[in-house]
């Protein structure tokens, strides 16, 4: 590219579905031991290779597609074809994918989409919400799906963020499972957002075994946030620590030769914990966790 080649654009755009991990990948680049040599690059480093230097990123698509809800036009017992997930899953998908797209430093992200298409259902369910042309029908609760919920505590405590960090507690990888699966290490995963005061920690397992969590308390309180909304008191133990217990990962891709054994694409179940009254200089004190920077 010439140089100032890529002045008239005023950002790229990518569309990436189902894998959280993803995201980051293809913002920093994979694990130097990809099969792929292409994935190991990633887009940032593409553009600021050929003039794009700070080029903002954006995912323009963003999604996980469910199956399992019975609406006209769609049976879920014919729909479970491998690629589709659960809609307890889609939400978990929701906190995990925004969590570590905004880590990564994507600018902008949207998810496709807010509603679902007309039924009957013309290729996929697309949507936070079901479909509905009926404006009284518009603030009808019943409307939205798991998801939605999630949706609305990234907006609430991820987005607009004054700092965003991704830490993560690996395992290791004898068998060389990475060079197939880029995050096969990532084995718990703590993204943190800081606005103001507040510091929401969103928290998820990527094995498939259950495994505790320990940070350091930094605030005057805490709540524990699950993926439906639900919230409920978190206190330190005697030793000044905020303490839980992760569910396993189970989301495994089993078409086309499958991920390596004990790879989950979509972590388990997710939470937030938010704390109120944090120093905005306090650091992220994680038993086991590391910051990740890029690859």
């Amino acid at each position: 590219m010439k140089a100032k080649g890529a002045d008239p654009f005023d950002y790229f755009a990518l569309n990436l579905y189902r894998n959280p991990h993803d995201l980051w990948d293809r913002y920093h680049g994979g694990v130097p031991v990809a099969a792929e040599k292409a994935d190991r690059v990633g887009f940032r480093a593409r553009l600021d290779a050929i003039g794009a230097v700070g080029k903002p990123i954006w995912l323009t698509e963003i999604n996980a597609m469910p199956y399992d809800d019975p609406l006209p036009g769609w049976n879920p017992a014919d729909r479970n074809d491998g690629f589709r997930i659960t809609m307890a899953e889609q939400a978990d998908y929701v906190l995990q994918a925004h969590a570590l797209a905004f880590a990564a430093g994507y600018e902008k992200v949207f998810f496709q989409a807010l509603q679902d298409d007309p039924y009957p259902v013309p290729d996929e369910l697309w949507g936070l919400v079901r479909y509905s042309d009926d404006p009284e029908f518009d603030q009808d609760a019943t409307r939205a799906r798991p998801a939605y919920h999630a949706y609305r505590i990234v907006a609430r405590f991820l987005a607009d963020a004054n700092r965003a960090e991704l830490h993560v507690r690996k395992r290791n990888d004898p068998s060389g499972l990475s060079k197939f699966a880029s995050r096969f290490e990532w084995a718990q995963h703590l993204a943190v957002f800081h606005k103001g005061s507040v510091r929401a920690s969103v928290i998820w397992n990527g094995t498939g075994q259950e495994a505790s969590i320990s940070l350091k308390a930094t605030g005057t309180s805490a709540i524990l946030i699950d993926n439906t909304g639900s919230e409920m008191a978190l206190e330190p133990g005697p030793d000044g620590r905020l303490t839980w217990v992760l569910p396993a990962a189970y989301r495994h891709f089993d078409l086309f030769g499958g991920d390596p054994p004990g790879y989950f694409y979509i972590g388990g179940r997710t939470f937030v914990i938010v704390e109120q009254g944090v120093s905005p200089s306090a650091p992220v004190d994680a038993q086991g966790f590391l910051r990740q920077d890029g690859q």
